[in-house]
């Protein structure tokens, strides 16, 4: 009887850890298709820049998918630019872009928009916005997403 009960559980245990490798699998090679890519607009951020640059980078540890951040930069005068490409050179996730027209911001989102696999978020941050609204929505973006 103790025999039957040991195999029993053997049988299950194997189950489970064969249900959950085939789950895992599944979840990893469908999250590498989805990219979500957030454009970050800024001009003078230095306030608030480096808080959602972090809230971004702890919040992609967590996201099935892969997370790009796109900061541009339209000509800042105090040391948003700075900061940023401090993020920049350590995280590569971050691409950060100076000194770029709204034609070309919009050029870049569309080009963005076309390529399928992405989701795209992006936030104008030169007027002025909350920081704690903007790493809100970043969060949720971020968190709740496939």
């Amino acid at each position: 009887m103790l025999a039957l009960l040991l195999w029993g559980f053997a049988i299950y245990g194997l189950m489970m850890a064969i249900i959950h490798a085939v789950s895992g699998l599944w979840k990893s090679t469908a999250a590498e298709t989805i990219t979500q890519a957030v454009v970050l607009i800024v001009e003078n951020g230095e306030m608030y820049v480096e808080g959602i640059l972090r809230t971004i980078v702890s919040a992609a540890s967590f996201n099935k998918g892969d997370v790009q951040v796109i900061v541009i930069d339209t000509g800042s005068t105090d040391a948003t630019s700075k900061i940023v490409k401090t993020f920049a050179d350590h995280e590569e996730m971050i691409e950060f872009y100076e000194n770029i027209s709204d034609s070309d911001i919009s050029e870049l989102i569309r080009s963005l928009r076309k390529q399928s696999q992405h989701v795209i978020t992006h936030l104008d941050l030169r007027r002025w916005v909350h920081p704690k609204k903007a790493i809100h929505l970043l969060m949720r973006m971020l968190t709740t997403s496939a």
